[in-house]
């Protein structure tokens, strides 16, 4: 991943949250879900953006 790839990414609030929420400990999907009231759709995109 490129820095421009990487800024990119982490530019948008929610992924910032995620990325937080995973540095604490490995997570599934549901729990983002859960923690960062996002649709499951919604959050598995910004999953693969990251």
């Amino acid at each position: 991943m490129s820095d421009a790839a990487l800024w990119a990414a982490l530019a948008d609030p929610h992924r910032r949250a995620i990325v937080a929420l995973l540095l604490e400990r490995p997570r599934p999907v549901g729990e983002i879900v859960e923690a960062c009231g996002l649709s499951q759709p919604s959050t598995s995109k910004h999953l693969r953006v990251l």
